[in-house]
Formats: structure tokens, C-alpha cells, sequence
């Protein structure tokens, strides 16, 4: 009887220990910053100019969470200016943070460098109006079906 209680201790040891090695590895959360930045790889950008631009996305990671927002922007000398959020009933408001380094923010394809705030906010603004259409890629040739051998 005490074997047969090693035994099964020992399966569910073994077991335990088999659950608790697994390979499954966390996969990184697809929020909407990281679903816009792979969309803008895979189509490209137009370049960004000075002048205003309407219907950005306003985007504030934390951690793995993010939130993507409508809004508006002046650019003036390629750098980010007055960032504004759009309600839901079509008017805005300015968008005022504190930001760690006083620096004004980039534009690299289409995406502004991050600026990070005071509560650790990281902020992008995209423009999602610069998107390129999506490029073309090669026809796929179908795999070899099996010849019918009554032929």
C-alpha cells in the first residue's frame, strides 16, 4: 500500500512539475497603438508637412494598456504643436499635459516620436491620414494538386 502511495505521488509531482515548466509564453496585448504602428509599417506614410491636420489618432500607453483618440494638430517645422482631443460630440479640447523633457515632439513615418508626462503617459500622435494604400504583392501560385492516375 505505501508503494502504491509513493507511485502516485510521484505522477502527481510529476505532473505538477510538467504544468508548471510550460512553454507558453505570454503574447504581448494588440492595443490600438501597437494595431496602428503595424498597420503604418505595413502600408507606409506619406511625408508629413507644416500645416493643420484634422482626425490624428492621440494615442496614451501605460504599461501594456494604451488608448487611441480622435484629435487635431498643428505641425510647424515638423514638430508637433497645440494637440487638441475630440469629444464625442464633434467639438475639442486641448490636450495639456506636463511632460518630462521639454522637448517638442518629431514626426517619423508618420508617427511622432514619444513624449513621456509627468504620470508616466507616453503620448504619439498619428496620422492616420498619411497612410499609403496598401502595397501590392505578388500572385501566389496555388500548390501542385495530385494527378488522378486513371489518365
Amino acid at each position: 500500500m505505501r508503494f502504491f502511495t509513493f507511485l502516485s505521488l510521484i505522477a502527481v509531482m510529476h505532473t505538477f512539475s510538467t504544468f508548471g515548466q510550460s512553454s507558453i509564453k505570454p503574447v504581448l496585448s494588440q492595443n490600438c497603438y501597437r494595431k496602428w504602428a503595424a498597420f503604418f509599417e505595413e502600408h507606409g506614410v506619406y511625408t508629413v508637412v507644416d500645416t493643420f491636420y484634422e482626425d490624428v489618432v492621440v494615442t496614451i500607453r501605460k504599461g501594456e494598456n494604451s488608448d487611441c483618440f480622435y484629435g487635431r494638430v498643428w505641425v510647424i517645422k515638423g514638430k508637433i504643436d497645440q494637440i487638441r482631443i475630440k469629444f464625442e460630440d464633434g467639438t475639442y479640447t486641448d490636450f495639456v499635459k506636463k511632460y518630462k523633457y521639454d522637448k517638442p515632439a518629431g514626426i517619423t513615418n508618420g508617427i511622432s516620436t514619444p513624449r513621456v508626462t509627468m504620470d508616466d503617459e507616453i503620448i504619439n500622435i498619428l496620422f492616420v491620414m498619411n497612410i499609403k494604400p496598401k502595397r501590392k504583392s505578388y500572385a501566389r501560385a496555388p500548390d501542385p494538386e495530385p494527378v488522378p492516375e486513371n489518365r
